[in-house]
């Protein structure tokens, strides 16, 4: 799987945020692009890991998002190819 470019952050978020310390804000930054990188955030203070589910739900979904798009888009270069060599197109479920 191609590996994602980023994460978003949303404004949203910006509620729950303001409530947060400096360093806090920092960690939480720290914690979001690690979680988007590697899928771990290591440790998080008290403060942070009551709001960590719900901006790790937002992450989840976005990376849910983003890999059905790369599946369909490498699906649709598979069928591009496919046709300009004249080979047999399998069906996407079979493809899968």
């Amino acid at each position: 799987m191609k590996k994602k470019p980023g994460v978003m952050i949303y404004f949203d978020m910006r509620r729950m945020v303001k409530l947060l310390t400096d360093e806090e804000k920092g960690k939480l930054f720290e914690a979001i692009l690690d979680y988007g990188e590697t899928g771990c955030t290591g440790e998080l203070t008290d403060t942070l890991r009551i709001i960590w589910p719900l901006i790790q739900n937002r992450l989840d979904t976005d990376s849910f998002q983003y890999d059905k798009k790369v599946v369909k888009k490498t699906y649709a270069a598979y069928t591009r190819w496919a046709s300009e060599h004249r080979e047999p197109v399998m069906s996407y479920a079979q493809w899968l």
